[in-house]
């Protein structure tokens, strides 16, 4: 945390323009320290920072944040048989510890869908190169078996952002415009190639991802008790 705050204190030293995506692909993999984490990236930034934030179904009507009931509001059986089986096989929404809420967030944008991250570009090329672009994702990364260079973010709905398609996007930017990527996705060391890529040397490039290509990162939980959290903001 100390780290990820003289990052943003840094970047905030000249004017700076945010993207921020979060969220899973579905409301069984969009858990609450996704939103934590989106929430948290958001309170850090100063006033008059101009930030897009594209999360889950870009609304605030449909429950779809997984989270987990305290051990307090669970029957005596529902904890007898998580201590003997843990979560199981899969986290679906039978689970009786994990409920669905609305997302909290009062900024978002839109969805995290390929459509917006693709017409957020295009509005991020009309503005000056100038100003510092901080891309920060949140939420899960998947391996691409055929080619791991080529791993993709998780999008809202089952979509898929792949290393390929975020150079494309990143190529709209103005020449010479700074960008920082801080992806804290599994399998977001693929994403590190945009950095040398010869494409984007005119676009300034420095990032921060938080596991190899070819391996996964800290665990989103549903634990509403932040302080039991694993994961990576």
């Amino acid at each position: 945390d100390a780290e990820m705050m003289t990052l943003f204190a840094a970047l905030a030293a000249t004017s700076l323009r945010v993207v921020t995506m979060g969220g899973g692909p579905t409301p069984e993999m969009n858990q609450v320290a996704i939103e934590s984490n989106v929430r948290y990236v958001s309170s850090l930034l100063p006033a008059g920072v101009q930030h897009t934030v594209l999360f889950a179904d870009g609304g605030r009507e449909k429950p779809v944040i997984q989270f987990e009931a305290r051990p307090d509001e669970l029957t005596a059986g529902a904890t007898i048989v998580r201590g003997l089986f843990g979560d199981g096989p899969s986290r679906g929404k039978s689970s009786p510890w994990l409920r669905y809420r609305t997302t909290s967030l009062t900024n978002i944008t839109g969805p995290l869908v390929k459509t917006t991250v693709s017409e957020t570009f295009t509005k991020l090329a009309e503005e000056s190169s100038k100003i510092p672009l901080l891309l920060y994702f949140t939420g899960h990364g998947s391996p691409n078996q055929n080619d791991l260079e080529n791993n993709w973010m998780d999008l809202w709905s089952n979509g898929e952002l792949r290393v390929a398609d975020l150079k494309e996007e990143l190529r709209k930017l103005p020449a010479k415009r700074p960008v920082t990527l801080v992806m804290v996705q599994c399998h977001s060391g693929a994403f590190a190639n945009l950095v040398l890529d010869p494409d984007l040397q005119d676009r300034p490039l420095c990032g921060f991802f938080a596991a190899p290509k070819e391996r996964v990162a800290a665990r989103c939980p549903p634990s509403v008790l932040e302080e039991d959290y694993e994961d990576c903001t």
